[in-house]
């Protein structure tokens, strides 16, 4: 979870907050990492997604703050993604 599953729910928008799960919200950091760093905020998660051998992740990582704007782009992005893999 790109916005961690512990955060506040009074500390974002409703909105944010109802998208912890949603696909565009999720990413993995591969390998050992991924659960150890899960449940921790993004400025703590932010270089190791630098890194990660994803590119999607790599593109997170890029990104200074992780906002409800950049979620609702990556949503979209991904949604784009999965239609093309899942097209009959």
């Amino acid at each position: 979870h790109i916005l961690h599953e512990g955060v506040e729910k009074n500390a974002v928008s409703s909105n944010f907050y109802e998208s912890i799960h949603k696909i565009g919200n999720l990413t993995l950091l591969g390998g050992k990492p991924n659960g150890r760093m899960g449940a921790k905020p993004f400025e703590e998660k932010r270089t190791l997604y630098q890194v990660s051998p994803y590119y999607m992740t790599r593109k997170v990582g890029e990104l200074a703050e992780w906002r409800y704007i950049d979620y609702s782009d990556r949503q979209k992005e991904m949604l784009r993604v999965l239609e093309r893999a899942f097209a009959l």
